[in-house]
Formats: C-alpha cells, sequence, structure tokens
C-alpha cells in the first residue's frame, strides 16, 4: 500500500518535475508562451507506471534578472519564478527557479514544491541548461485520514534549448527519486528512507514562442 500511495502521488505530481527554460531571463515586458508534453515513468522495482502529460504555459519578465511563469496542464496547476543570478555578460548564466504546483489525479490530491538550480552553458545561439534540484510532495488519497505521504526528493534536468527563428525548441529529460518519506493509511503511519530503487523518468519536449517586448 505505501508504494501504491507513493506511485499516485509521484504520477499526480509529475508534470512538476519539468523545467524547459533557459537559465538566462527573457527581460523586463517580454513574454513568452510555451507548449509541451511527454511522458512520466514511474519504477518503483516491483512495479512500473506510465502516464502522459501536456501543459501551457507563460512567462512574463517582470525586470532584467525575473520571470514569472503560470501554467495550466493535464494534472493541475503551476506557478513559479526565475531569478537569474548572473549578469548577462556571463559566459555561464546561473538561476535560482523555484515552483510550485497543484493538482487532482481522479482521487489522489497533490501540491509539489521544486527548488532548482538551472545552469545554462552556452551553445552558439543555443543553450545547455542542466538543473539539479529538491522536491518536496505532499498528497492525499481521498481525504488525510485514508491515505496520506509526504516525500522528499532530489533530482535535476538536462536540457537543450534550440533556438530555430521565432521558435525556442527544447527536448528535456527529468529524473527524480525521492529518499524520504512518511505515508499514513487509514492511521497506520509509518516513516521510510526509501532505499529500494524508486525512480521517476520524465522525457519531454518544449516549444515555446516569445510574443512580446
Amino acid at each position: 500500500m505505501r508504494f501504491a500511495i507513493l506511485g499516485m502521488a509521484m504520477l499526480a505530481g509529475c508534470f512538476s518535475i519539468r523545467q524547459g527554460q533557459t537559465a538566462r531571463a527573457l527581460g523586463t515586458g517580454n513574454v513568452e508562451v510555451a507548449i509541451d508534453g511527454g511522458v512520466a515513468v514511474f519504477d518503483a522495482g516491483d512495479g512500473q507506471a506510465t502516464l502522459p502529460n501536456g501543459n501551457i504555459g507563460v512567462r512574463v519578465g517582470a525586470t532584467d534578472q525575473v520571470d514569472i511563469l503560470g501554467e495550466v496542464g493535464l494534472w493541475g496547476l503551476g506557478f513559479g519564478v526565475k531569478a537569474t543570478l548572473t549578469p548577462e555578460s556571463s559566459p555561464i548564466a546561473l538561476a535560482f527557479a523555484p515552483r510550485v504546483n497543484a493538482g487532482t489525479l481522479i482521487v489522489v490530491s497533490v501540491a509539489h514544491f521544486s527548488a532548482p538550480v538551472l545552469i545554462g552553458i552556452p551553445l552558439g545561439e543555443h543553450e545547455l541548461t542542466l538543473g539539479p534540484r529538491i522536491d518536496h510532495v505532499r498528497s492525499t488519497l481521498l481525504t488525510s485520514d485514508v491515505g496520506r505521504a509526504s516525500l522528499t526528493m532530489g533530482g535535476g534536468t538536462v536540457g537543450l534549448a534550440i533556438q530555430a527563428g521565432p521558435a525556442r525548441i527544447t527536448p528535456e529529460v527529468a529524473v527524480s527519486r525521492p529518499f524520504r518519506g512518511t505515508f499514513s493509511v487509514l492511521g497506520d503511519t509509518e516513516s521510510s528512507s526509501l532505499e529500494a530503487g524508486v525512480w521517476l523518468i520524465q522525457p519531454n519536449l518544449f516549444i515555446a514562442f516569445e510574443v512580446g517586448g
């Protein structure tokens, strides 16, 4: 039962382990619209499940160094902020991009907080973006009295932002592994270091267009 709740929690919150953005900010007043889609593969060692995902997001350049994100997906809503920490002249960009996602999958409600650091390595007009991250997920099955889970995860993303005319196309792979969890089923609570092999792997493809500036 523990891994069933873990699986549902990961699947319901899976859309928020994506990144799909570069480490460099858009710039004040610029607006970018992106669509993305892919699959999330949850592997608990004793079983595997796959779930499709799709999302639409809008990023707005609030300042020259800060972007604000709003998104809607198949499984919920998201809000995030990206602060680029390096100057525009820096050859390698560094950013902090926290985000909160919340959604529902059938009878499972999930809140997911992610804290990634983005490292942007320029490749001509393109960018290789690395995103090590820590995530925290809280999920409820029906009600908190029936089942709930609290998970802490570590992982990251690797994406290649390819500039193709007015569009930016970004294939990306995200990997995450829970390393600590608390589970409660019908009042029976258990904490675990989750030493068994539990992985979430999510390939995604983003297509983004800048629509203002």
